[in-house]
């Protein structure tokens, strides 16, 4: 149960520690994490008699699914740090709902002692500087409201000190909440990704695109002008689930996680004064909220100090299920007493799953449509000189495979006009370049930026300031 303790200390302080460090590579909460699992799956299998994880079968094929997306993404692009640490991140997460759930089985103290460090730790990173604005306000939240909880159902001094943690928490998440983004600017941004979203999983609808490769994949499939004003980068938990593991994985996630809450539901509806229980639940129901806003699960330091709170939910309410069953002479369903039935059920599943996720891994990346919702551009047309060119809205994009060094783009206005018409260009976050056209063609130069690894498409953004601008076929310089 130590182990456990430990992890669950230094998963929120986990970036303050790679700070003290002088390491910013030094991924401390990762290997901590990691490290506990391995002792934890080497001991000898704990007693099974008492409450277990929500649905483990959903969870097995979920954590199948997203082992063979990175598997899937390594051989496809070869070595990738992202893929390896996302991918350990979500198993090793599932892995600590288990494991927090064993040793409530084990030890029923963890209920009590579990919460006191998840709130100390959570009390000291208020101090931190964030990483993410929106993640440390979806994380003090969710240990606010459990700290809530502890202080109704404690008594004298401990109730006075559960709710001093309490107020601290709270004020953790104004703050946080205060530096952070204007949260109705993300709410403002959900549509355009959602249609971006829809684009993606238009291509691979089932196992996604793989894991880690929305941020190099996404941003092809946004809109002309989202892209412009800066929209890659901010694609929320949910939507990254659904695309990089497909509406598979989307379903299984929200089924693991439904399950859960489900649980809690039931055991609430019978123990309806478990102040305890009430925390831990809206902590997490608060928790699942900040994912339409931001990416709390992109971090180690949150995703696992959610899932070791979604552990101990489900082991309170299925304690309290138990004690119920118990209590009534309810004898467990059949097919939960035929443990052979779920572990041949939960292999033929993983194998299907693993084989289908390779499958679409091997069908490689996938590129944008040609679309004028994604570049902007009407038809090719054909000059009398028998030059091509495309009329642009007043947002348009280019595509140019990832290996190009620079770009030469010719660009005109369509006629003469007493207003000066401009276009500017920008690749890669960089400042844009403003060129003055006339109805002559003007060639301008875009130098590229090194790509990532995965990269295997890039984006030039372009913006007119008046309408009738005409862009010829751009001519590329490789590496």
């Amino acid at each position: 149960m130590r182990a456990l303790l430990i992890v669950a200390f230094l998963a929120p302080i986990g970036h303050l520690l790679g700070i003290a460090s002088d390491d910013a590579g030094m991924r401390m909460t990762d290997a901590t994490a990691v490290a506990f699992i391995v002792g934890w799956f080497l001991r000898r299998l704990p007693d099974r008699h008492g409450p277990g994880v929500a649905a483990p079968l959903i969870g097995w094929w979920f954590c199948a699914l997203a082992a063979a997306s990175t598997a899937g993404v390594l051989w496809q692009y070869g070595a990738s740090d992202d893929a390896v640490a996302n991918g350990v991140r979500i198993l090793a997460g599932f892995a600590l709902t288990a494991a927090t759930v064993a040793m409530f089985r084990q030890q029923p103290g963890l209920a009590t002692t579990l919460p006191a460090v998840l709130a100390a730790s959570a009390s000291i990173a208020v101090l931190a500087p964030p990483i993410d604005a929106r993640a440390r306000v979806a994380l003090f939240a969710l240990v606010s409201c459990l700290a809530v909880g502890m202080a109704v159902q404690a008594r004298g001094r401990r109730r006075m000190a559960w709710a001093a943690v309490s107020g601290w928490l709270v004020f953790g998440s104004i703050a946080a909440m205060i530096r952070g983004p204007n949260l109705s600017s993300a709410f403002g941004q959900t549509s355009e990704l959602i249609a971006a979203a829809r684009r993606v999983l238009a291509s691979r609808p089932l196992f996604g695109i793989g894991m880690s490769q929305d941020p190099v994949t996404s941003p092809l499939f946004y809109s002309p002008s989202f892209s412009w004003n800066g929209g890659a980068g901010d694609t929320h938990n949910l939507l990254v689930v659904g695309i990089e593991l497909g509406l598979l994985g989307l379903a299984l996630w929200l089924a693991w996680i439904g399950a859960g809450l489900l649980r809690a539901a039931r055991a609430l509806a019978i123990e309806r004064r478990d102040a305890r229980l009430w925390g831990a639940a809206v902590g997490v129901a608060v928790f699942l909220a900040a994912l339409a806003v931001g990416r709390p699960l992109a971090s180690s330091e949150t995703a696992f100090t959610f899932q070791i709170q979604f552990g101990l939910m489900t082991a309170l309410a299925g304690s309290t299920l138990l004690n119920a069953s118990r209590a009534g002479g309810q004898p467990a369903p059949a097919w939960l007493r035929q443990g052979w039935q779920r572990s041949a059920l939960a292999t033929l599943g993983a194998s299907a799953i693993v084989a289908g996720a390779l499958v679409s891994a091997g069908r490689g990346p996938i590129e944008p449509p040609d679309s004028p919702d994604v570049d902007g551009f009407y038809e090719w047309e054909t000059s009398s000189s028998g030059e091509r060119f495309r009329r642009m809205q007043e947002y348009a994009s280019l595509f140019v495979p990832a290996d190009v060094r620079s770009v030469r783009i010719p660009v005109r206005a369509t006629a003469r006009e007493l207003r000066t018409v401009t276009v500017d260009i920008k690749t890669d976050g960089a400042a844009p370049q403003s060129v003055r056209l006339s109805d002559e063609w003007t060639d301008v130069e875009v130098e590229m930026l090194q790509p990532p690894a995965t990269a295997r498409l890039r984006r030039i953004d372009l913006r007119a300031s008046n309408a009738g601008v005409d862009v010829g076929e751009a001519h590329l310089v490789h590496r």
